[in-house]
């Protein structure tokens, strides 16, 4: 097994030479953005190639992801029937379609409410806790009558946390707040984190088993899969 980052356009014409050199069989690709051309140049070489995730709604190869928008609807629409109405979100990256599917799910669930999306309750991260802390902030500062707050990940919620209680506000009596991803973090923060839960071993499962088919007979479709998510609920709501 190999793990390699890649980050330019040198280090992925590296990786594909390495690859057509025919020293690597099949390869699993994480965190891809829109722009990333790597998917298409393993495809033209002929190497079994599956995403986690996808680049777009009109993704070509395969790939495992879970139902992201969906799951950050089910968020949302429990901190409305929890009775909050002004509720935030904290963005991944825009050029993510991950993100783009969490920030998509968000407005639904408003929207489907009656519910105002105002752009001041809309703050954007990069999935660290860092970011999330930044992000609370603003949002804290530009929309002070927020309630609720859907996070894109558990990281940045748990930073948004930290913005909270940095601002005197408790959680979840003045701000609810939900995470995405249910990793074990969100068992850590304090208070315990209500989440969206990926079914993550499935995932990974689920991307082993497609990339040894198409290593052993190359499929005539490319295979898309997309698996459920639970909402978990902890003690942040």
């Amino acid at each position: 097994m190999l793990l390699t980052l890649v980050r330019t356009d040198a280090e992925r014409r590296r990786l594909v030479e390495y690859a057509r050199g025919g020293r690597v069989d099949g390869v699993m690709l994480m965190s891809v953005h829109a722009e990333d051309a790597l998917p298409d140049m393993l495809a033209e070489v002929g190497l079994p190639t599956v995403l986690l995730g996808r680049r777009s709604g009109d993704e070509a190869v395969t790939y495992v992801d879970a139902d992201n928008t969906g799951g950050a609807r089910s968020a949302v629409a429990h901190l409305l029937e929890t009775g909050r109405r002004s509720i935030g979100t904290i963005t991944g990256p825009p050029d993510m379609y991950v993100a783009q599917c969490r920030l998509r799910g968000y407005r639904e669930a408003l929207e489907r409410a009656g519910v105002e999306a105002r752009p001041s309750w809309t703050a954007e991260g990069d999935f660290s806790a860092d970011s999330g802390h930044r992000a609370m902030a603003e949002l804290i500062e530009r929309a002070p009558e927020i309630d609720g707050v859907f996070a894109a990940s558990d990281t940045m919620a748990a930073g948004a946390l930290g913005a909270l209680r940095a601002a005197g506000r408790r959680v979840p009596e003045d701000v609810s707040v939900i995470g995405f991803d249910d990793f074990p973090l969100a068992q850590h923060t304090a208070p315990k984190l209500t989440t969206v839960r990926q079914p993550l071993e499935e995932i990974g499962r689920t991307m082993v088993r497609l990339l040894l088919e198409e290593m052993e007979a190359p499929a005539v479709a490319w295979r898309h899969v997309i698996l459920r998510t639970e909402l978990v609920l902890r003690d942040s709501t």
